[in-house]
């Protein structure tokens, strides 16, 4: 039997903003090399990427390519095998950028005492689409602040074993994530009916408008979402969080969002300017929505 899906027939409300983040390289450093390291692995760079660079020229995407060549290097060097206890022990103890959670926790207080915005009725919501493992970021400190997390996964044995990748996420697959989050579905929802995204909506019947998305990347698979975002009417935010290296100069960001270091302390160029472009979206979206209220209020007493 097909998992049937049923829409609620209500109007939909849209009074949600969502705040989406990637995770490797945009809130923490890599956690998959962070990981192999912790595993033993002593240059996850040649042991895990350099070999998984060797696969995608052969036609590999990159999300499997590298999860494949990190299991194979562990048992190359003969440690042991990866086992879900691992990701979860490794998640726990793995640190975010200086200034994150304070950060995440801040804006939200904020949001949620503006005057205006609580008037409006609207509500932050804090999302990650990466293309990292999902049973490490899913056991970060700050997981708990997100609605959800989507990202790759493995598949383990009875024994717990990690035995092959279940799921993977990259370049246009983090669009499906948008618009899980865009269409109202909810995590558990799109994990065991994953062709509902499919299900056609009207712009006014879709919980989270892309309008009221800010989207924060880092690399060249947050793009599509960045694109999309960009192109929608009126145009959400996209952001781009630069490392120690300097701005990404890659053509496909050109564009694509405001560079900024990744800096989240209380005056951190990442912080301001991702508070400043959920405020903006929620305080258009406040004005338009207590407006709309007036006007209502006004044709029901007859004015």
């Amino acid at each position: 039997m097909k998992n049937v899906v049923a829409f609620s027939q209500v109007p939909v409300d849209q009074r949600e903003i969502a705040l989406i983040f990637d995770f490797d390289g945009t809130l923490a450093e890599d956690s998959t090399s962070a990981f192999a390291r912790w595993k033993g692995v002593k240059d996850p760079q040649t042991d895990v990427y350099d070999w998984a660079n060797k696969l995608i020229a052969r036609g590999w995407d990159p999300p499997l390519a590298y999860l494949q060549t990190l299991r194979a290097s562990v048992r190359k060097h003969n440690l042991p095998l990866i086992h879900k206890k691992d990701f979860v022990a490794f998640g726990t103890q793995f640190k975010v950028f200086k200034g994150v959670e304070r950060f995440l926790r801040d804006l939200r207080k904020r949001f949620d005492t503006e005057t205006k915005i609580k008037k409006a009725g609207l509500q932050l919501n804090y999302y990650i689409i990466s293309g990292g493992v999902g049973d490490i970021i899913r056991n970060v400190s700050i997981a708990r602040l997100f609605k959800e997390i989507w990202a790759c996964e493995f598949h383990y044995d009875k024994q717990g074993w990690a035995t092959y990748v279940k799921a993977t996420v990259s370049f246009t697959e983090k669009t499906k994530y948008l618009f899980f989050i865009n269409k109202g579905i909810s995590g558990t929802q799109s994990r065991v009916s994953p062709y509902v995204v499919n299900v056609e909506l009207a712009p006014e019947d879709r919980p989270v408008p892309l309008s009221q998305m800010v989207y924060v990347g880092d690399g060249p698979s947050d793009v599509p979402c960045m694109s999309i975002i960009q192109r929608a009417k009126p145009p959400g935010k996209t952001i781009l969080v630069v490392g120690e290296s300097g701005i990404h100069k890659s053509w496909e960001f050109l564009g694509r969002g405001r560079p900024v270091p990744a800096e989240y302390g209380k005056h951190g160029h990442a912080r301001l300017v991702i508070e400043d472009a959920v405020m903006t979206i929620a305080e258009s979206v406040a004005d338009k929505r207590l407006a709309d209220k007036e006007k209502y209020l006004e044709k029901k007493v007859g004015y």
